[in-house]
């Protein structure tokens, strides 16, 4: 709702639930993660089809922006640029994980209790309560659309509860691709190299968001025969399309009307990973600039 408008002021722009989530159906997925992602990706090429969409940009956040990179490796031809917003399930799992001290020992008992169980079965199990369990656990939520809707405090809540109370079909589908939940049991970054040469690719992360966009700068790297630029937006997490509408809709945008003319858009020298640290893990740019100068 915060971008619709904006990017459909141009152009015509097709904004989807993905099977399993949203107001979608709710089938049954195979709980292999491969065979689930190869469903989730030919439930998208049949609505295109459906649609008769032969050429057009392509662009998935979080978990979308997974789906969307599997899609455009199976179908290059029809994606004529992929933006990848705050891309879930691309880096592969550090083999020691940063333990999370600052947790009170409750938070840390729950979570383990519940890793088994789907994301938001919570919700689900606190029936009626679930929209006030919302309201208190994410008011950032009520926040970001509250200038947008009446009374938000009681619709907002109560709109994302019943958006996942159903048959958390697409939910369990993505609680099998995943291990321990910021990472995919098959990584992106592993399969991207797949990606057909010449598809350009633009990367969004917001500069205080938990998805790692190390990512995003070696794909940058390992694909210098192709378009690839990686934005930070900054004061944004991982909702960039909410947190900085205004310049995330001005960024795609931009990038519709570059394919419309048949460029692309300039990359600017400021994005680069030595002027978006800010994180314990050093960039894989770096690590290979350190290895070239003899200093690792």
């Amino acid at each position: 709702c915060l971008n619709l408008d904006s990017l459909a002021a141009d152009r015509p722009v097709y904004a989807i639930d993905i099977l399993g989530f949203g107001r979608s159906s709710r089938p049954k997925f195979n709980t292999d993660p491969l065979e689930a992602e190869r469903e989730f990706v030919a439930s998208i090429e049949a609505w295109r089809r459906e649609i008769s969409l032969n050429k057009f940009i392509l662009m998935g956040h979080s978990f979308g922006g997974f789906l969307a990179a599997s899609y455009a490796i199976k179908h290059p031809d029809i994606i004529s640029h992929l933006i990848l917003a705050d891309p879930w399930g691309f880096p592969e799992k550090p083999l020691v994980v940063a333990k999370r001290n600052h947790l009170p020992i409750w938070v840390k008992a729950v979570g383990f209790i519940l890793q088994p169980f789907n994301p938001l079965s919570v919700i689900r199990i606190a029936g009626p309560l679930g929209p006030k369990l919302l309201s208190n656990a994410r008011p950032d939520l009520i926040r970001k659309f509250s200038p947008l809707v009446k009374n938000a405090e009681e619709v907002i809540p109560n709109y994302f509860y019943h958006c996942n109370a159903q048959d958390p079909s697409g939910e369990t589908a993505f609680h099998n691709l995943m291990v321990g939940f910021r990472w995919a049991k098959h990584p992106m970054i592993n399969r991207i190299d797949s990606l057909r040469k010449g598809v350009p690719i633009t990367l969004i992360y917001g500069s205080r968001s938990w998805v790692d966009r190390d990512p995003g700068f070696q794909i940058k790297y390992n694909r210098k025969d192709s378009f690839v630029d990686v934005k930070v937006l900054s004061g944004s997490g991982h909702h960039v399309y909410a947190d900085r509408s205004e310049v995330f809709n001005e960024l795609v945008s931009t990038i519709g009307e570059h394919v419309d003319s048949g460029t692309l858009p300039s990359i600017s020298p400021e994005d680069t990973p030595e002027n978006h640290k800010g994180k314990d893990i050093e960039n894989i740019s770096n690590i290979i600039n350190k290895i070239g100068s003899g200093n690792l």
